[in-house]
């Protein structure tokens, strides 16, 4: 089989390689919900656009989310770890769903 024909984005199994990464800094969590939402928002715009499947991008923005939360200081609002989880969570879901 000539894997030269095959999409860049496709292993030979079909299973799309490149995934971008989501790197959240914690100050990202400590100064604003809305820098959160917008590089969660960013990061799923690329990871759709390279084509990978939704649950592997909800893992990817979940686990970065839960790295960040770990490194964070504590936040001066209210917002607890599980409902910052949460609204990442629903920005992901939206954001990938989104119609143009």
């Amino acid at each position: 089989m000539d894997r030269s024909s095959e999409s860049p984005r496709s292993s030979g199994s079909g299973t799309p390689e490149a995934m971008p990464q989501l790197v959240l800094d914690a100050s990202t969590l400590v100064t604003s919900a809305t820098d959160l939402r917008d590089a969660v928002c960013s990061f799923v715009r690329q990871a759709r656009s390279v084509g990978q499947p939704p649950e592997r991008v909800l893992m990817a923005v979940k686990s970065a989310v839960r790295q960040a939360v770990l490194h964070a200081p504590s936040r001066p609002d209210a917002t607890t770890d599980a409902q910052l989880m949460q609204q990442s969570v629903e920005w992901c879901i939206a954001e990938y769903y989104r119609v143009d």
